[in-house]
């Protein structure tokens, strides 16, 4: 388990990179993503469908589509690492599944969470995202995301949106943080994952190869309750299952 200098150092960085143990699960997730990504899905009810420009995701939803997506966060403790790392107590929230085209991303660097004095955008305090890529076993590993190094803590506050140069990056970004920051490159490890604060600056690396992952975000009960179960999400019913099953894994699994 984590020791409180881990608390430092994900506050200070913003990200940490971590593994999966070895199990049947993992294996099971590999299998399930393979297929997934070469467009074999296991019935009709499933579909994938474009959301950014070369990519699909994983629809109506992913957690009802196998226990294996939930199963494996709560085996590997993802809940009592996360709340211990954050000092918060989070939820499961949302789970996408996404496969990416080959070459430039759809979604250059940025910010998931942000402000200005005239706008915000995302959750306060910001949730955090687990991502897997899944490796490529005849391929050598390649960087899949770069994340900057105490991005989280590095912003100009008196900003307004006119300074914004596209949705999550602004001047101070460009300027400052992409110049004077250590930019970590995470690649498709086999077992690894990134555990990131969504206000970190990040980018989807130019790819060589099409790639699938696994997007799990992480919030509060409170906030939760506000954005992804509100009554104004077209996608409550499945969110609020997704936010159940994984608590009620975790109290048994306890």
């Amino acid at each position: 388990m984590y020791k409180i200098s881990d608390i430092t150092d994900f506050e200070r960085k913003g990200f940490k990179i971590e593994k999966f143990k070895p199990s049947k699960n993992y294996e099971k997730l590999k299998t399930i993503l393979s297929n997934l990504k070469a467009g074999n899905l296991k019935n009709k009810d499933w579909r994938l469908e474009e959301k950014y420009r070369g990519t699909l995701d994983l629809r109506p939803d992913v957690n009802s589509y196998d226990n294996v997506f939930i199963d494996l966060l709560v085996e590997n403790d993802i809940s009592k690492k996360i709340n211990f790392l954050t000092q918060r107590s989070l939820e499961l929230a949302h789970i996408q599944v996404r496969c990416s085209d080959l070459g430039e991303s759809y979604m250059p660097w940025h910010k998931d969470t942000y402000s200005y004095n005239d706008h915000t955008s995302g959750l306060f305090p910001a949730p955090i995202k687990l991502i897997y890529y899944l490796p490529e076993e005849s391929l050598t590993p390649e960087t899949k995301l770069q994340i900057i190094e105490g991005s989280n803590k590095c912003q100009m506050s008196n900003l307004t949106k006119a300074y914004e140069l596209s949705p999550g990056f602004d001047i101070f970004d460009r300027d400052v943080v992409l110049k004077n920051l250590n930019c970590v490159n995470f690649k498709n490890n086999e077992y690894d994952f990134l555990l990131f604060d969504t206000s970190c600056l990040h980018n989807v690396a130019k790819a060589n190869t099409k790639s699938i992952r696994i997007i799990y975000t992480f919030c509060t009960e409170y906030q939760f309750i506000n954005s992804f179960g509100s009554e104004k999400n077209k996608n409550r019913v499945n969110h609020i299952k997704t936010f159940n099953d994984f608590r009620l894994k975790n109290e048994k699994n306890n």
